[in-house]
């Protein structure tokens, strides 16, 4: 037998997509970020390392869950060090 919390079974189910600003970010995907996203730029490549030192300085300032992911958004300093190469010109999306 399960015991009732009074809570409808349809109103304790997360709804997506859902925000988070940088205070509420849940630790598990915080965590993630900070793991994978030094994985990623891994290399030996000039435009790497300027992604590394961008990354250093980052601070994640949204996160938001899909329910298949998520998605991190990133405010970095102006004097961070740019990358070279090819640049986005028509999205903000890395």
């Amino acid at each position: 037998m399960i015991a009732s919390t009074g809570v409808s079974e349809r109103s304790s189910l997360v709804t997506f997509p859902k925000k988070f600003g940088p205070s509420d970010i849940p630790p598990s995907v915080k965590t993630l970020v900070e793991t994978l996203l030094p994985q990623l730029l891994h290399g030996a490549h000039p435009a790497l390392a300027a992604l590394r030192e961008q990354l250093r300085r980052a601070r994640v300032t949204q996160v938001e869950m899909t329910g298949a992911g998520f998605y991190a958004d990133f405010e970095v300093p102006p004097e961070a060090l740019a990358s070279s190469g090819s640049t986005t010109r028509h999205g903000t999306n890395v």
